[in-house]
């Protein structure tokens, strides 16, 4: 059977899964996980400081009552791969020394590790389409935690855009949830004023 190799963010009640091959380095954030000058969170990789965005705070608004390790590490991909000309986010300028690349806030006990692809399957059908519009593909079981294996073409530019414009509109975060075990389903999203 094929093999993978895939980038592991490790959380209490579940894994979130990427393919490796978009990533190609990590680095340190500090310890409030944050380094302002002026245009947003930046870490400095090489010479360059680059943009640095929260994506643990969005998996933890995905899937409510998921603690882990805190966000330490960053896994820096280029944008070019990750984003098309169509969901590249405002915040990341085009025209900054090093802005060709991105650093991921990901939990500090985060690691690679190499599964067979037969192990995953399809998102059951009752609740394939929500998971979809969020890039969570796939789902596989390493004993009781669920593995959720996330597009990162489409989750990682949510996690960059929406998170930051809409993290206080209600609707969004019971529109996104998925399910976990602690989580019943609303019978239908519901705008709240």
């Amino acid at each position: 059977m094929p093999k993978a190799d895939f980038l592991v963010l490790h959380y209490r009640l579940l894994d979130i899964l990427f393919a490796r091959d978009l990533f190609f380095a990590s680095t340190f954030r500090n310890a409030s996980g944050e380094n302002k000058d002026g245009h947003g969170s930046q870490v400095l990789f090489g010479d360059h400081s680059i943009p640095d965005f929260d994506l643990d705070s969005y998996v933890r608004a995905l899937f409510p009552g998921v603690t882990g390790a805190p966000p330490l590490l960053g896994a820096v991909c280029r944008t070019d791969v990750i984003f098309t000309l169509d969901n590249r986010p405002p915040e990341i300028p085009k025209s900054q020394a090093g802005s060709d690349l991105i650093s991921l806030a990901i939990p500090s006990d985060s690691d690679i590790r190499t599964y067979d692809l037969s192990e995953f399957k399809f998102m059951p059908y009752n609740i394939r389409e929500g998971m979809d519009r969020h890039g969570i593909r796939a789902l596989r079981f390493n004993g009781p935690t669920p593995q959720f294996f996330c597009d990162a073409h489409v989750f990682v530019p949510a996690s960059c855009s929406s998170w930051k414009r809409r993290s206080s509109d209600i609707w969004y975060f019971r529109d996104a949830r998925v399910f976990t075990p602690q989580t019943v389903p609303d019978p239908a999203p519901r705008r709240v004023s």
